[in-house]
Parts: C-alpha cells; structure tokens; sequence
C-alpha cells in the first residue's frame, strides 16, 4: 500500500480487485477518490462447471455415501482464512441433532497452522468428520462432489476461489470479508467475521434446503458469474477502460 501512496500521482488511473480494496486504500491515503477504480479478476467459467458423473466419482474415491453432506473448503492454512471459525462453528454443527447425517468437512490447502488445525479438530472431538487432504490439482472435481463451499476468512482481497465454487454450481456461505459479498451477491449466505455461531447457523440451513432450491440457487450463482467475473466480461472492463484513456 506504501508503494501507491506514492506513485498513485504517476498513473491516470489505477485498479484494485474489489470495490473494498479500493475503498480501503482511499481510505488510508493509498489513493484519492477517482483515481482508483475496482475491476475483478476473472475466470474460465468453462473450466468449473458441475458435473453429476465426476461428482458420484469423486465421492466413491473418497468413500462418501450420496446422502452424505459434503462441506468443502479451499485456502492456505493461514490466519487470514480464519479457520478456527469454521472448526468452531462445524463442532456446533455437528451437536445438531435435527440433521438427517451428519456432514463431512473437507479442508484444501496447506500451510503453517496445518499442526494446530489438527489439535483443533481433535479437541473439538470432530476429527472423524474432518479430513485435511492438503495441496490438490482436482479442485473442480472436489467442488462437484461437495454440497456447500464454506469461506470463513476474517480478510480477504477478492477470492477466486469463491467464483470458481459459484460456477460449479455450488451452495455457498461466507463471511463478510474483502470482496466477498461483491462476488456472491444475493446467490448465497454472508455472515459476520468471527461470528462461529452464525456461521454454523448458515451452514445448517443451506443443508436443509431441497434439492430443487439447491438447483436454483447453485444456477443463479452460475449465471451471476457468467455476467461479472467470466473472462470474457472483464477483458470487456479492461477495453473499455483503455478505450476511455485513448479518446
């Protein structure tokens, strides 16, 4: 942030990837109203589209029964992404006694809280309900098989990885971080950082919703990303900001 405080005089225009980024930047001096806009970075929608065929695979491969709730999460084993949150909030979860079956977590990613998250789980008594499975290349797949992606981050900038879940369809609960609401918009459930108690509140209602209001909101999420955040549509931010600048 120092360097833009700066340079920010140099440039006609500089970006940030969420519209908080930018707000927050002006809001320490990084930069001036104007002169800082938010353009996100996109994805290829056509590389995170559900599939039923992958999703019955995957779940065989991790021995998972159909029935069987799936939560995943993918992020660095880090404190920005808050962990602690959705284990806390995953053990309330689990001292639920009105759910049919009782989930399984799944956790991506590695990092130096990976020791610590363990004990967690451990002390928390879900451990049997809680599989760290580490640095992945079949994250797509995993979102297939999953039936919610979980963010429990208390900071972020704007995650990819929560646009990759809402093209692949998938249910999504969040927390109030960064970009997050920008990406997910009304195609999921915010709730507070730190806030384990409305985040396992979240999580339990989207599993309880029917088959037909998961189709319809994993669509709707789909669809939001398609129209904001596909590469096609931010290489169109992109010219029109270059076009601005060439009149």
């Amino acid at each position: 942030m120092l360097a833009y405080k700066y340079t920010d005089k140099l440039a006609s225009l500089s970006t940030n990837v969420s519209q908080d980024a930018v707000d927050s930047f002006i809001h320490k001096g990084a930069s001036s109203t104007g002169r800082m806009i938010a353009v996100s970075n996109g994805i290829d929608a056509s590389q995170f589209d559900f599939s039923m065929d992958e999703r019955k695979v995957k779940r065989s491969e991790l021995g998972i029964f159909n029935d069987t709730p799936i939560i995943l999460s993918v992020g660095r084993l880090t404190e920005a992404k808050d962990y602690p949150n959705l284990l806390t909030a995953f053990s309330l979860l689990i001292k639920d006694n009105s759910l049919q079956s009782f989930p399984q977590l799944f956790i991506v990613g590695t990092g130096h809280l990976d020791g610590y998250l363990k004990n967690m789980s451990k002390e928390f008594g879900i451990d049997k309900y809680v599989t760290f499975i580490g640095q992945r290349d079949d994250i797509r797949q995993l979102m297939c098989a999953a039936d919610i992606f979980v963010l429990s981050s208390e900071w972020e900038g704007f995650p990819l990885v929560i646009t990759e879940a809402m093209a692949c369809k998938k249910i999504i609960v969040a927390t109030d971080a960064g970009g997050i609401t920008e990406a997910l918009g009304d195609c999921g459930s915010i709730v507070p950082i730190k806030d384990p108690n409305s985040l396992s509140q979240a999580i339990n209602k989207m599993i309880k919703l029917s088959d037909n209001e998961k189709e319809i909101l994993g669509n709707k999420a789909r669809e939001r990303i398609i129209q904001t955040n596909s590469i096609e549509k931010i290489i169109e931010r992109w010219m029109s900001i270059y076009t601005q600048f060439k009149k």
